[in-house]
């Protein structure tokens, strides 16, 4: 291991904006309308022809400028900022995680330093995932698959070869340790996770992820058959599905093979599972009831399988806080925003991004406290939850029937 913190700072740049000068690139190639933006796209049919040199990272978008007649004026400000930006972000966050331990819990044992390394190595992934997330959903509001279910896949790699990756929390059978954020926790594993009913669980997961991101039709009208009628024919039709399908099958298999060998490998699988399964599910349900109230999509589905992906790197105990997060982490913007264009839809996958890295900074006291609430509450915490969700369904309700009073508007 390196010693001298300059050298290993110094990695990580270099790391960092190899990866930025990716993210640039996938930012606008994997948008919902691709664009021949940076050096290591395409150049656009009327472009300037380009140069080694554009691909140096930061000072190629400088000679980049001269594309300004295609792209539209300051087009390369962003993309340079962000090759800037990252590599410090996360310089500024290994400092943080591996040198001064900021996220062991308060008075416990700092662990290894592989393990702080390989917690970094796993942010270090999602904030990749979420900074492209975050800049097409502000272009397009959309947040593409081809980001959210890669980086599921990638989470739950690192919850099976890496458990010590997930979160740390108390370990109160032998403070002053820690242990991962197991989906138990703060309670400890219950040994029936390990027999057939874990495994049931985890499959049963899988299925409902599956079945959540195939393309399909539901139509409510002209009652159950045919529901049924048009959603089966909307699963055959498309192609994609049969490979989700195939890839259900494949994680299947594995995800047995995983629980066979048992040990702290199928713990942290089957936590990443249920926390992606717990993030998408939280955004899902809010989405549902706000579309319900306000006859509008309040979120889009990109918003759930975003969840689901941050969910499956950090535990469900995490996507809820996250989640709850996110409009604090807004409202500042938003406002601002607002008054400059008075629109108010917004992309709400950026702030899930900004409240996930307000927890990794403040996981210590916020687990202080969130665990505390789950300790108390224990298999309760679920019937708490339903009490919000009919709390904000009547707080909606009331919100609809103020501005239609003294708006005059009609829903939404």
């Amino acid at each position: 291991m390196i010693q001298l913190l300059p050298v290993r700072l110094f990695i990580v740049f270099g790391i960092s904006l190899l990866v930025a000068t990716q993210i640039n690139r996938a930012i606008y190639r994997l948008a919902w309308n691709p664009r021949h933006i940076g050096p290591w796209s395409p150049p656009h049919p009327d472009s300037p022809p380009r140069t080694a040199r554009d691909r140096i990272p930061i000072f190629g978008w400088l000679g980049l400028n001269r594309e300004s007649t295609v792209h539209g004026r300051g087009f390369w400000v962003r993309p340079c900022l962000l090759e800037i930006g990252f590599p410090l972000a996360m310089m500024a966050l290994y400092i943080f995680e591996v040198e001064e331990n900021g996220l062991m819990p308060l008075g416990f044992a700092s662990p290894s330093t592989a393990i702080l390394h390989t917690q970094f190595c796993s942010h270090f992934v999602l904030c990749s995932l979420m900074t492209v997330a975050t800049f097409i959903d502000f272009d397009e509001k959309i947040i593409p698959d081809e980001i959210t279910i890669p980086g599921t896949l990638i989470g739950m790699l690192f919850a099976t070869f890496s458990p010590f990756s997930l979160l740390p929390t108390w370990d109160f059978g032998f403070a002053p340790n820690t242990q991962p954020l197991w989906l138990t926790s703060p309670s400890a594993w219950h040994a029936s996770l390990n027999q057939t009913t874990g495994l049931v669980i985890g499959i049963a997961s899988l299925a409902a992820w599956a079945y959540a991101v195939m393309p399909k039709t539901l139509w409510y009208r002209g009652g159950v058959v045919k529901f049924w009628r048009y959603l089966l024919a909307s699963l055959t039709r498309h192609k994609v599905n049969r490979w989700v399908f195939v890839g259900f099958l494949v994680l299947s298999t594995l995800t047995t093979w995983v629980w066979w060998r048992g040990g702290l490998a199928w713990q942290g699988l089957l936590t990443s599972i249920i926390g992606m399964v717990g993030g998408g599910a939280v955004v899902w349900s809010i989405r549902l009831i706000a579309g319900v109230v306000m006859q509008r999509e309040a979120m889009g589905f990109g918003d759930v399988t975003l969840m689901g992906m941050i969910g499956s790197f950090l535990g469900w105990q995490s996507a809820v806080v996250i989640f709850f997060l996110a409009p604090f982490t807004a409202i500042v913007l938003v406002l601002i925003i607002w008054l400059m264009t008075r629109h108010t839809e917004i992309a709400f996958g950026p702030y899930l991004c900004a409240g996930t890295i307000v927890l990794l900074i403040g996981w210590p006291s916020i687990w202080d406290r969130w665990g505390l609430v789950l300790a108390s509450f224990g298999p309760q915490i679920a019937l708490l939850f339903g009490v919000v969700l009919l709390l904000l369904a009547v707080s909606l309700l009331m919100v609809q029937g103020l501005k239609r009073m003294f708006f005059r508007t009609e829903t939404p």
